[in-house]
Formats: C-alpha cells, structure tokens, sequence
C-alpha cells in the first residue's frame, strides 16, 4: 500500500469518528511533513452570533490531532483566532506548529429599526436568547441607540451581564421580562439620563432606581424605587436604605428567591403589589415611616409567618396580605393610635372591629370586639377553629371566606343571640364546618 493510500485511510477514518461526535460543518486539514495533522468541525445545530466570544464557541468545536504514527486524539488545549462579524466569516484554530480554518457564518444578535426622526435608532430584539453577556451600543450605522423597545430581551433566561450604551433616553422593566438571571448591569458613564451604581440602573432627574438584578445593593442616594425596577428576579436579600420615601408598584413582585428585606426609617409608601408572590419572604417588618400600603403589597407570600406594623399606617386592609394564608403572629406597634393587637388580632380601637386575623388568632372575649370585619381571614387556610364571643353584634362579607380547612365553629352564647348577629352575604362561604356551636345548642349554616 503507498504513502498517498494510507493517508486517504486515515482522513476517512478521521471523518467517520467526527460525524460520530457532532454535525460536521466545515474542515481543512494542514499537514506537517505530510504526517501530522489536526481535524476541525463544529456542530453546525449552534448557531453562531456576532458578540459571540470565540471561548463560548469551544463546547461545539471537536478538534482531532493525528501524530506522525495515525494515532487520532481529541485534544482541548488549544487556540482559536479571528473575529466573528455578520456574514460569512472563517477562525483558525492552532494547535502545535499545526492550523486548521474554519468557515461559518455568522448571525446578527441586535436587531434595530430606524427611529421616526430618522436620526437614531431603537434595539427591538436580541436574537441569542442563550447569550450570558449583551451590550447595547451607543453607536449603531453612524447614529445613536437611544430608545430598547419593550421586551426587546424578552425570555433571556441565560442573560447574566448587562451593559447598556451612551445615548439610551428612556429605561423600563419590561425590557427585560423574563430575564430572571442577570448578575451584573451598568451604563455608560457619559449617559446624561442614567447612572449605574452598584448593580443599579438610577434615573439622575429624580434618583429613581429603575432596573436592579440579582446581586444590587440599593444606593443610599436612591430616593424612589420605581415599578417593576427588580420585578421576577432572583435577588435574595434587600435593605432598602433610609434615603428610599415611596417602594413603587410592583417593584419586588415575583421574587421567588427573596428572603429578606429591611425597610428603612424614611419609606412613607409601599405600593400596590410591591411584594406581592414572594414566596420565601417569611417575615416582614414594616417601619413606623410607612403611611400607606397599597392592594396586595405583601399579598400571596405563602411563606409569610410574622407580620410587623409600624406606627404609622392609618389604614389596614386585609387585601394588604391576600393570599399569604400561613401569616402566624400579627402585631401593630404600640404607637399606633388607630389600632392595637391582641392574640394575633389586629383591631380597631374606636369601632372595636376585628380588621386582621391569621390561624393563630384567638378573638379577645373581653367585650372589646364586636365586629368582625370584611375578608379578616379571607382564604386562612390554616384556620382550623374559631371561638366567636358573645360580644360579637356583626360579621362582614367574605369574614371567613375560603377558609377550606375550618372545621369547628364555637360561639359563646345562645343560639338566639347567634341568629341576632347581623351576618353579611358569603361570610362562611368555603367554610369546612356546616355548624356552629352555641352555649344552649347547635346551629346549621347554609
């Protein structure tokens, strides 16, 4: 057999072992001496887009070196060399004395459209939804980037490093919906609009931080949070410094991984959904600053166990907290002039009605209560009986609502008393129990 018929051999035998470990997209084979060579593919199932670092190429390249005896090995110690722009581009990867140049194309990640001034541009997509790192441009076709459309990085779930250009006006949440994963985000320090700080993008006009991540650590010059700014991330731990006065709708919602937060002594508003399906937060402490709570701010945190409020909140709506059916201890400070707690109950001072209950409650039978009001134990599921005093004259709509595992109903009075209570409609609705029991009998509820 000649020389020339057993390197054939051996280049088929090669091509047969590459097709085995991936889809072969292009190789070129440079021998030394004619004996030693090196083979190259690349799984052409990937696809490759400019920003692309030629590191994050290498888990789709297979490189094969060949010694001088025709003994194959698939190395990992090697170089790789050249630019991956737009189009049809080529890399050279060397190994030895030896190179091999591949060929691919190349896609584009950024997509951008032309602005009605026709002077600038818009981001309107990322392609690579698997990309860990992006940066939007300050510059794109000779002009200025100054606007990201909304969901633009919708469902980057790789997304970890963010940097955002020069000329960018205007920044929301809703950019990055679904991009749970970024790590590490910042601006060009020449943007007159925004500063970025500590992995916070902040608004200079107002300091409203607008777009934090999983590792952010709020600025003590940040005076807003703004809606949606850390909305679905995975940040677990938030102090919210003393220079914060409003906490925006939504900011903080869908958390999952949040554990922990600390508000600070000069927040005066928490906003509508502001927590809301945090579903590790366990407990909360809510400063003697806070004047105001909006629907839902802490609502269907189902790890919610301890409850705080402070001094100065002069209205408590159970819909603060719906659906955070595992809130075990309720307690209002002592400085607060509309309501007190008493047994895991928070009630009214002036009217005496019950506004807040949770599984643990135990309703005071000192005559002080004598109303039980709307939705105060709306869906507890972990109320499993209740002991109703004979001071009690009403109970509100939805009191009870949903509260599936409430088996026993006790009133400590007669059952004339009972059917004198005024009883508003769904009261019970849910309930376990079809009974409750009086000091002289049974009553049957619809």
């Amino acid at each position: 057999m000649t020389k020339n018929t057993k390197i054939k051999l051996v280049i088929i035998a090669m091509l047969n072992l590459v097709l085995t470990v991936c889809i072969l997209c292009s190789c070129n084979f440079v021998l030394n001496n004619g004996l030693e060579k090196i083979t190259v593919s690349y799984d052409s199932t990937h696809k490759i887009y400019d920003g692309d670092s030629l590191e994050s190429l290498k888990p789709f390249l297979t490189v094969i070196y060949t010694n001088e005896k025709g003994n194959p090995s698939v190395i990992e110690d090697y170089n790789i060399n050249g630019n991956l722009t737009v189009g049809a581009c080529s890399i050279k990867v060397e190994y030895k004395d030896l190179s091999s140049t591949l060929a691919f194309n190349v896609e584009k990640n950024l997509e951008f459209n032309i602005n009605n001034d026709k002077e600038s541009y818009s981001l309107v997509k990322v392609y690579n939804k698997q990309s860990p790192s992006v940066e939007v441009p300050s510059i794109y076709n000779g002009k200025p980037v100054t606007q990201i459309d909304f969901f633009a990085f919708d469902e980057c779930a790789a997304l970890k490093n963010l940097i955002i250009g020069s000329n960018i006006m205007e920044l929301s949440p809703n950019m990055f919906r679904h991009s749970h994963n970024i790590e590490e985000i910042k601006i060009s320090e020449d943007n007159p609009y925004y500063y970025s700080s500590s992995d916070c993008i902040i608004r200079k006009s107002d300091k409203t931080l607008v777009l934090g991540c999983n590792n952010s650590l709020i600025p003590n010059d940040v005076v807003f949070i703004g809606e949606r700014a850390f909305w679905g991330s995975n940040i677990k731990y938030v102090v919210i410094p003393n220079s914060v006065i409003s906490i925006g709708e939504a900011a903080f919602e869908s958390c999952d991984n949040l554990e922990s937060v600390v508000i600070g002594n000069k927040v005066a508003e928490i906003q509508q959904d502001a927590f809301a399906y945090c579903k590790r937060l366990e407990s909360i402490n809510i400063s003697n600053s806070v004047k105001k709570l909006g629907e839902l701010a802490f609502g269907e945190c189902v790890s919610l166990k301890t409850v705080i409020i402070g001094s100065g909140i002069s209205s408590i709506d159970p819909i603060f907290f719906r659906g955070s059916s595992n809130i075990q201890s309720l307690t209002v400070s002592t400085g607060n002039s509309r309501y007190y707690t008493a047994n895991n109950c928070i009630i009214e001072r002036e009217t005496g009605e019950l506004v807040l209950g949770c599984k643990s409650s135990i309703i005071p039978t000192d005559g002080s209560v004598v109303s039980i009001g709307h939705d105060s134990f709306y869906g507890c599921v972990g109320l499993t009986s209740i002991a109703i005093p004979s001071s009690i004259k009403q109970i509100n709509w939805q009191a009870f609502y949903n509260c599936k595992n409430l088996s026993v109903i006790v009133y400590y009075g007669t059952v004339s008393s009972w059917n004198s209570i005024s009883k508003f409609a769904g009261w019970n609705e849910g309930v376990l129990t079809k009974k409750v029991g009086c000091s002289n009998g049974e009553v049957s509820l619809p």
